[in-house]
């Protein structure tokens, strides 16, 4: 897991390394996954446009946005995408909600559609967020990883990994953003494991689930191919 330490954020990292089922690895700097883009400096900039990052793909709502936007959606190297998700926004995970709640995220089937769409049209690599990079960016980090064959324990463990992402590096944000929460980085394994047991009885599998969306075979295997630098 290769975390990257930009400037004010706490869940900044790499979907490269992960071992697929065949045996291969996801490639490193085709695909950044991150909390909040909002305090990104002149050198965070620079690591990205240096390598080829040139679409960013923003999950938070609307008002959110508003407030807090970030810095890649004024910046003319970058395409800017905001596809609001409402779930996995300011409701506290529990036991009984959260593999629900993430199961609800990924039936918003259009907006799903335009987010990969999004990834398969970019010319350039991907960076995606939201608020903390725990809920909404774990989910579409999840569907990912299980497009490239991403053995289970693997997905599990870059899910949870946010919790001690978050943890180290939240009071640092607080000191800028005092109404910032104390509480966002609480993930338990139990969460994602009945996620992905509730994904597979209602989709089968990814594939299964991106053409019930409305992606065609050739756009799963192009973004596949992203995934595995193909």
């Amino acid at each position: 897991m290769k975390r990257y330490n930009f400037n004010l954020t706490m869940n900044t990292r790499d979907l490269g390394g992960y071992k697929t089922s065949s045996g291969k690895r996801t490639s490193f700097l085709k695909f950044i996954r991150s909390d909040a883009l909002r305090y990104l400096n002149e050198d965070d900039l620079l690591f990205l446009k240096n390598n080829n990052f040139t679409t960013s793909i923003d999950l938070r709502t609307e008002n959110v946005v508003n407030r807090f936007p970030s810095i890649l959606s004024c910046d003319k190297d970058f395409y800017y995408y905001n596809f609001p998700l409402v779930e996995g926004s300011g409701i506290p995970l529990t036991d009984e909600n959260a593999s629900r709640l993430y199961l609800q995220m990924v039936s918003n089937k259009q907006t799903y559609k335009d987010i990969f769409l999004t990834i398969y049209n970019s010319k350039g690599n991907i960076i995606f967020n939201c608020t903390a990079g725990k809920d909404r960016t774990g989910i579409l980090s999840c569907l990912l990883l299980l497009l490239a064959n991403v053995e289970r324990e693997e997905i599990i463990k870059d899910y949870l990994y946010s919790e001690e992402c978050i943890y180290t590096n939240i009071d640092k944000i607080r000191k800028v953003q005092p109404t910032f929460p104390k509480d966002l980085g609480h993930v338990k394994r139990k969460y994602i494991e009945d996620f992905l047991e509730l994904f597979k009885e209602k989709y089968q599998n990814i594939e299964e689930y991106l053409l019930f969306i409305g992606l065609d075979k050739e756009q799963i295997d192009s973004i596949r191919n992203r995934l595995l630098g193909e």
